[in-house]
């Protein structure tokens, strides 16, 4: 990171406002590449860009080394992507355990063929190793430069350079088109800066409003979620986290919620230790 970076950055967890958006436009495409690089979706890979840095926002003031902020924001996409795949794993088991397997709702013609095209492209980048897949997942996604990548990866450029070479040699000149085109239809807009500072505003506001940090409203709609689906062993463990999380955002302002939140945790863990 540059100094220029690192002082904006501070900034940014004073309060500041442009200095935030800056962030948020020099790191949201990297941001993006990885979350689509870890759950192979475009659209849910842009609301969980858009998560992360609420939740970094939300949360700057709590790091204390700023030069260790892309290490920690990467931190945050992936706990972010890690949450959703689990989500997901619970959703799609409950819908098999009452329609004994998952059958997709159809779509209208044009989106079915975008699906289809993604899906192509996901295989064709799922061949190649991980590494190389995440480097030309990001060269991709926005035309992010090999020195902005070796940035956020925390490597060398000779390193993403030679990750991107051979990436390039392993897909047939048809299919590296396809990945380029699918990724140019799909990269961030203007609007996604706007949807970040929209969010942070509500959550500013709420806060303001003597509420708790969003982290408790995301918190609140994941055990939403779980209330619907029948229980079972995943299910608690998914709770579990959940209680554990509720505790810890009440602590140390309001001990008696904390305590309330973590026995709860604990009873589930009885439960699932018996």
């Amino acid at each position: 990171m540059s100094q220029d970076d690192i002082d904006l950055i501070k900034r940014a967890s004073q309060g500041e406002h442009e200095a935030f958006e800056y962030v948020i436009r020099k790191y949201q495409d990297a941001v993006y590449g990885l979350a689509f690089h870890l759950i192979g979706n475009f659209a849910d890979a842009q609301d969980i860009a858009q998560q992360t840095f609420v939740t970094a926002y939300l949360n700057l003031s709590r790091l204390r080394d700023t030069t260790k902020f892309v290490y920690w924001i990467k931190r945050i996409t992936i706990n972010k992507c890690n949450s959703w795949l689990r989500k997901q794993q619970t959703m799609n088991r409950a819908y098999e355990g009452i329609n004994g397997s998952y059958i997709p709702v159809s779509t209208p013609d044009q989106e079915y063929e975008e699906k289809e095209a993604n899906a192509i492209v996901r295989k064709a980048l799922d061949s190649l190793s991980e590494k190389n897949r995440l480097a030309v997942t990001m060269y991709y996604i926005d035309g992010l430069t090999q020195t902005e990548i070796a940035n956020f990866l925390e490597v060398s450029t000779d390193v993403v350079a030679n990750r991107i070479s051979r990436s390039r040699k392993q897909l047939k000149k048809e299919m590296l088109q396809m990945v380029e085109d699918t990724f140019r239809d799909n990269k961030l807009t203007d609007e996604f800066t706007e949807k970040v500072n929209s969010a942070i505003s509500k959550a500013e506001d709420a806060k303001n409003r003597g509420k708790l940090d969003e982290s408790l409203v995301y918190a609140d709609e994941a055990l939403d979620i779980l209330s619907d689906i029948s229980e079972n062993s995943e299910v608690r463990k998914l709770k579990e986290k959940v209680y554990w999380l509720k505790g810890d955002i009440y602590c140390p302002e309001d001990m008696k919620e904390t305590l309330k939140y973590h026995e709860q945790a604990l009873g589930l863990v009885k439960k699932r230790r018996r």
